[in-house]
């Protein structure tokens, strides 16, 4: 068993081949829009970099840049919710 902040982690049985068998890497330039409002949210993206993506969310909230490793859009696809910002690339970034 692996060990975590909350205790041991029962991982042996996990197939690491299956678990990441959607998982891809893909590569934006500066100006590149990741996420558009309104659009059907199927994928949960992670920025592999800090700094290197920006949020425009709806609702009037101003530009927010997203620290790198942080899930992007978890709630939306877990709810099947439309997309509620816009997230463009500011730096080239692998997400």
């Amino acid at each position: 068993m692996a060990e975590c902040e909350h205790g041991p982690a029962a991982v042996e049985a996990i197939d690491e081949l299956r678990a990441f068998e959607g998982v891809r890497r893909v590569h934006l330039d500066a100006d590149d829009v990741l996420v558009q409002a309104g659009s059907p949210s199927p994928f949960i993206y992670i920025g592999l970099a800090a700094g290197g993506l920006e949020a425009h969310s709806l609702g009037g909230y101003g530009a927010a840049r997203i620290a790198g490793w942080v899930p992007i859009g978890v709630t939306g696809v877990v709810r099947g919710a439309e997309r509620n910002s816009t997230v463009i690339a500011v730096t080239q970034v692998d997400v």
